[in-house]
Formats: C-alpha cells, sequence, structure tokens
C-alpha cells in the first residue's frame, strides 16, 4: 500500500490541550503527533468534511432513530387497533339502525353507508397534512349534491 505524502503544519493549542494530549499518548503508547492526527481525522469525520466516516449529524440521526423505533411501532399497533374498532363500531351502528329503519329508506340508508365508507377510504388516501375538519366538510358537501342530483 503506498503511503500518503504528509504536510507539516505547526499548531499552537492551550496546556490543558497540551497536557490531554501527552496523557491520551501515554495511555496508548503512541507518539503525540498520531495522537493529533487521529483526533483531527476523527474531528473532520464527525463534521462531515471527509468521506468514509459518518458526520455526527448522521450519528445523532441514526442514534435518535433507534431510541423512537420502538415507540413508533407501538403508535402504529396503537392506530391499526384503533382503526379495526372504529370499522366494528361503524359496522355495529350501521347494523343496528338498520334493524329498525322503515323499510322504504333502507336503499337510501345504504346509499349513505356506502359513501361513508368509500369517503373514509379516500381520507386515508390523502395527504397527511389535510385537515379532516375540511375534508369531512368537503365530503359531506359532495354526498349533499349527489342526493339532490338524484
Amino acid at each position: 500500500m503506498k503511503k500518503e505524502e504528509s504536510v507539516y503544519i505547526p499548531v499552537r493549542v492551550s496546556a490543558q490541550i497540551a497536557a490531554m494530549i501527552e496523557r491520551i499518548a501515554a495511555t496508548q503508547g503512541v507518539p503525540k503527533s498520531k495522537v493529533l492526527r487521529d483526533l483531527l481525522e476523527a474531528g473532520l469525520q464527525a463534521k462531515g468534511y471527509i468521506n468514509g466516516g459518518e458526520s455526527m449529524a448522521d450519528m445523532v440521526q441514526q442514534a435518535v432513530d433507534a431510541s423512537l423505533k420502538p415507540q413508533v411501532e407501538r403508535l402504529a399497533s396503537i392506530s391499526a387497533k384503533a382503526a379495526h374498532i372504529s370499522a366494528a363500531s361503524f359496522f355495529l351502528n350501521y347494523s343496528t339502525l338498520r334493524q329498525f329503519m322503515p323499510e322504504e329508506f333502507l336503499p337510501q340508508f345504504d346509499e349513505a353507508a356506502a359513501k361513508a365508507r368509500k369517503l373514509g377510504a379516500e381520507y386515508l388516501r390523502l395527504n397527511k397534512n389535510k385537515d379532516i375538519d375540511q375534508f369531512l366538510a368537503w365530503g359531506l358537501a359532495a354526498m349533499t349534491r349527489e342526493d339532490e342530483d338524484a
């Protein structure tokens, strides 16, 4: 392997930093210049100036993602359960109301229930930033227009 050309760069540091570098060098059994090169390279990698190393932002993002993953999965599970409960509630309400609905209103009631299911499915496909109140107002207006056209 070809050795990379090195350049001499004089650097001034505080007495405290110099003492710290000496302690690290003594502990690792390496020259102070090696400690300085390693620390300088690690700092440049952490800041993202050198390829091949992860930037500090990347490392923090990975740590945050790893710590949030269980909570995100838990919330997704709760959300899925809520969706199942909501669907069961819709069916129970529909079924109960249908039992007590006069026969002549059943076709209109079934049509309204089908429109409500369709509206719910459309909402799930929308942009997450969409306001639900605005969407429901739009859906109600659309259902009312269709009823008036019929």
